[in-house]
């Protein structure tokens, strides 16, 4: 079973490998926008794109590489293999002359699913704790698909996307034909206020961390432009949604970093107060086994002082039961003494008389 702690650290692995793969795709999308536009020229842009991948690549070996050193559970390493296997089959099948961003958008969403289906069916947090100032966050765990990180996750993954619509819909909208221009300007829309949706729901768990994010929401460049963007109508030119995008995903970093810090002090702070009750009830265990063994002790003195006086006492009836039949015996002997002398005083002198053969002869002494 996952602690808090390594639930949240393992949620931190997901976005920052899913935050390159969406670079990753925002990258390449924009770099098949420009091509079919004849803005720039594939055989430059493929060297920036294999530099996007390299970026991806080694984020996600820095990934694994904390994995061995913290014992993370097999299921994520499943997952961060099954994206790397759909990061090679893009890579092998991408042609930048040919391929439809459309297609490339379809694509790496297939990757976003995979992150998103792991957070919905892997139960991370099963217990029963008492409910205190952060019930409401530690319970989230329980169900991984609402907590506040998993929101985070999806929320961006799905502003990747919505910015890889975008990228189509303000810079190349001639590349959507009639038949899929409705569907996909839908899609863009679809994307853009869900992934704000959840992005804030995200923070409101907590006041503190909420407080932090429209700190961040205010300051950014990008929240200005929330308004144009939101009507369907407007449209960026191709610098202004460069910038655009450039200040989102520079927003998104930060927005991670503001989840990171603000539920990992919450979270250590609830791991240092569930240790503190630990160490709490051992205390009062071994205080009541200590007070427990001294009335025992206590009790077993008091026992063996009361045998000791019992046995000293048997001792002194012993001693007088003694000393009065020693008492009783020599009044007996003195008795037996007193009769025998009586009864040899009563005796006849034994030369009174001689017994012969012809009789007694008796008063043979000399008159």
């Amino acid at each position: 079973m996952q602690k808090p702690l390594e639930i949240f650290i393992e949620q931190e692995q997901i976005g920052r490998v899913m935050f390159s793969v969406g670079q990753e795709m925002l990258f390449t999308v924009d770099s098949l926008v420009s091509i079919h536009l004849n803005l720039s020229d594939p055989q430059e842009l493929s060297k920036s794109v294999n530099f996007t991948w390299d970026l991806t690549d080694d984020d996600i070996e820095d990934v694994k590489a904390q994995m061995d050193n913290e014992n993370n559970n097999d299921d994520l390493a499943k997952m961060i293999d099954s994206i790397e296997t759909k990061l090679e089959t893009i890579r092998s099948n991408l042609s930048l002359s040919s391929d439809h961003p459309l297609t490339m958008i379809n694509s790496y969403k297939l990757i976003f699913d995979i992150a998103e289906q792991y957070s919905i069916e892997k139960k991370l947090y099963q217990t029963t704790m008492k409910k205190d100032s952060q019930w409401h966050l530690i319970k989230s765990f329980s169900q991984i698909q609402n907590s506040p990180y998993a929101l985070f996750i999806k929320g961006m993954n799905r502003r990747f996307i919505e910015l890889a619509y975008g990228t189509i819909y303000h810079i190349g909208p001639q590349l959507l034909n009639r038949t899929d221009a409705e569907t996909e300007v839908a899609n863009y829309f679809y994307y853009f206020y869900s992934s704000h949706e959840l992005i804030e729901n995200s923070f409101a768990w907590d006041s503190r961390i909420y407080h932090h994010y429209m700190e961040l929401l205010r300051s950014s460049k990008q929240y200005h432009s929330l308004q144009s963007i939101s009507n369907e109508n407007y449209r960026l030119n191709g610098r202004e949604y460069t910038r655009f995008v450039t200040d989102v995903v520079a927003y998104l970093l930060r927005a991670k970093d503001v989840l990171n810090v603000g539920l990992k002090e919450i979270l250590i702070d609830i791991t240092d107060h569930n240790s503190t009750q630990f160490y709490a009830i051992i205390s009062c265990i071994y205080l009541f086994v200590l007070i427990l063994c001294s009335t025992f002790f206590i009790l077993f003195i008091r026992n063996a002082k009361i045998k000791d006086e019992s046995i000293n006492n048997c001792v002194a009836m012993l001693n007088s039961d003694s000393e009065l039949i020693n008492d009783n015996q020599q009044q007996q002997q003195q008795q037996q003494q007193r009769t025998i002398y009586q009864q040899q005083q009563n005796l006849p002198p034994y030369y009174q008389f001689i017994d012969t053969i012809s009789g007694q002869i008796d008063n043979y002494q000399q008159r």
